[in-house]
């Protein structure tokens, strides 16, 4: 499924065919994600070291408003909260993450969302089709005779979905770029993922040539 509308288009179902052909991959994705014997929560320390990381990015992105927007939309304690929710991963049993998104820029309105809700459990439209794929293909794999349309919330609250964008302040600034991209190569080091989805031309380039060099296209 593309997702070729500006925004992201928000009502989107597969068909018959895309459930035929997702028949032919025999996965059992979600099924191994579910099993506590698959996977694990992160550990303390890796715990530690995603917050280390979320707090170096809120100082930085402080320490430039004029670059990173923070001069009009301060970076407080629930945008920290919400970026940490978003970074925690599970890791299988070989110490890779099944699963990883990466976003190219906060908008301003999930920014300023007193929520603070990580990005598979927000009501973007950016994050609706994925969401919706998740739930189908999970549904497939396990045979249910429903659509088991919490899977995908289900997923990121227990952290098998982690999410981090590029800019994670709110002004994409081209003068933070290369900032940006050592958080984030840092973050890679941190959650080793096995599949990462990309939202954005600049974002799908840093995962083949800088983060993952070698990755399977």
């Amino acid at each position: 499924m593309v997702n070729t509308e500006a925004g992201g288009r928000f009502l989107h179902e597969p068909t018959t065919v895309d459930e035929k052909q997702f028949a032919l991959l025999s996965t059992l994705v979600v099924p191994q994600l579910e099993s506590s014997v698959a996977t694990r929560p992160a550990s303390l320390k890796e715990q530690s070291q995603i917050e280390a990381l979320a707090k170096e990015i809120q100082v930085y992105a402080n320490a430039n408003p004029a670059k990173t927007g923070t001069s009009q939309y301060p970076f407080f304690t629930h945008q920290l909260d919400s970026l940490v929710r978003g970074l925690v991963f599970s890791v299988l049993q070989n110490g890779f993450t099944p699963f990883l998104t990466l976003g190219s820029e906060i908008t301003q309105g999930v920014f300023l969302d007193p929520k603070g809700e990580s990005f598979f459990l927000g009501s973007s439209r950016s994050a609706h089709l994925a969401t919706t794929a998740f739930n189908f293909f999970g549904s497939w794999e396990k045979n249910l005779s429903a659509l088991e349309s919490s899977l995908t919330a289900r997923m990121a609250t227990i952290n098998h979905l982690p999410f981090i964008n590029l800019f994670n302040w709110p002004k994409a600034d081209p003068a933070t770029l290369n900032d940006a991209l050592l958080f984030v190569k840092r973050y890679f080091t941190l959650v080793r993922p096995l599949v990462v989805l990309t939202y954005g031309h600049l974002v799908r380039l840093f995962v083949f040539y800088c983060a993952c060099p070698g990755i399977a296209r």
